[in-house]
């Protein structure tokens, strides 16, 4: 969690509390989604690196699964 805290830039204080950290890594995730999504949209289907891009796609919404998972709506916030 420190790596996070000090790689957010310009946002003020670090993370401190697991909600805090939630929504930023659900941030970082989505822009990730984002971008593998226009990247994906854009890339002709033959083109060699849309197999590694979807991978990229598919990592990030485990991730986000994993999250909700673990952080699911029905837990008491910090």
């Amino acid at each position: 969690m420190a790596r996070l805290a000090s790689s957010r830039q310009g946002k003020g204080d670090p993370v401190t509390n697991e909600t805090e950290f939630e929504h930023e890594f659900k941030n970082y995730l989505a822009i990730i989604l984002g971008y593998a999504d226009l990247l994906l949209e854009e890339m002709p289907a033959d083109d060699p690196r849309a197999e590694d891009l979807s991978e990229i796609h598919k990592a990030a919404t485990a991730a986000v699964v994993l999250l909700n998972n673990h952080w699911g709506p029905n837990r008491e916030r910090a």
